[in-house]
C-alpha cells in the first residue's frame, strides 16, 4: 500500500514538472509598482513570462496608490507582443486594460478594458476578469511573444503606482533552468533511495 502511494506521489510530482501541465494559473503580485505612461515605457515594463499553455482570461485585482498626469487605476494593463515599446502597428497582439488603445488593435477582438476603475483617486480598486475572444497559445519557447505589465495611458508625463496582483488564466510558469536542475537532482535522489530500499 505504501509503495502504491509513493508511486502515485512520484507520478504527480513528475506531471507537475512537465512544461504543458497547467496545474494552476499564474498570479503575479506586486507592491508599490510604479510605471510611466507611453508605449516606449513598456521597454521597462514587468515581464510576466515565460509561460506555457493557453491564455483564456486575465484577472486584475489591484488598487491605485498614487498617480500623476491623470492616470486611472484601470490604466495598468497587460500587453502581449514582441515589440510593444515601439508603439508600431503589429508590435502588440493583445491589450487588456489602459485608456489608450495600442495601434492596430481592435476593441472587443484583441483590445479589452477592465470595465471598472476609471478614476484617478488613490485607493480606487480594479477587480475584474476579462475572457479573451481568441485564446493565445504559448509553447514556453523563445518564439512566444512577451507578456508585459505596464501603464497603458499613452502620455509620457503620466505615471501610476499600484499594489495588487494580476492572474494569467490557463497558463503555467515555465521553470527556470535552475529549477529544472533541482527537479532532476531530486528525481535522481528519489530513484537512488528507492533502489537502495529494494536492495535492503
Amino acid at each position: 500500500m505504501a509503495s502504491s502511494f509513493k508511486r502515485a506521489a512520484l507520478a504527480l510530482a513528475a506531471a507537475a514538472a512537465l512544461p504543458g501541465a497547467a496545474l494552476a494559473d499564474v498570479t503575479y503580485s506586486f507592491t508599490g509598482a510604479t510605471y510611466n505612461g507611453g508605449w516606449a515605457s513598456f521597454a521597462a515594463a514587468t515581464h510576466l513570462g515565460p509561460v506555457v499553455g493557453t491564455l483564456t482570461a486575465i484577472t486584475a485585482n489591484w488598487v491605485l496608490d498614487a498617480q500623476a498626469g491623470t492616470t486611472f487605476a484601470s490604466d495598468l494593463a497587460v500587453l502581449v507582443g514582441d515589440d510593444v515599446a515601439s508603439g508600431a502597428v503589429g508590435g502588440a497582439v493583445l491589450q487588456v486594460g489602459g485608456w489608450s488603445t495600442y495601434p492596430g488593435l481592435a476593441s472587443g477582438v484583441d483590445r479589452f478594458t477592465w470595465g471598472v476603475g476609471n478614476s484617478t483617486a488613490p485607493g480606487t480598486a480594479v477587480s475584474a476578469t476579462v475572457a479573451l475572444v481568441t485564446p493565445l497559445v504559448f509553447s514556453g519557447g523563445a518564439g512566444d511573444p512577451a507578456v508585459l505589465l505596464g501603464n497603458a495611458w499613452n502620455s509620457a508625463s503620466a505615471w501610476g503606482t499600484w499594489t495588487g496582483s494580476v492572474t494569467l488564466v490557463g497558463v503555467s510558469a515555465v521553470p527556470e533552468p535552475g529549477t529544472w536542475a533541482l527537479l532532476l537532482a531530486g528525481g535522481a535522489g528519489l530513484a537512488g533511495w528507492a533502489r537502495r530500499r529494494r536492495a535492503a
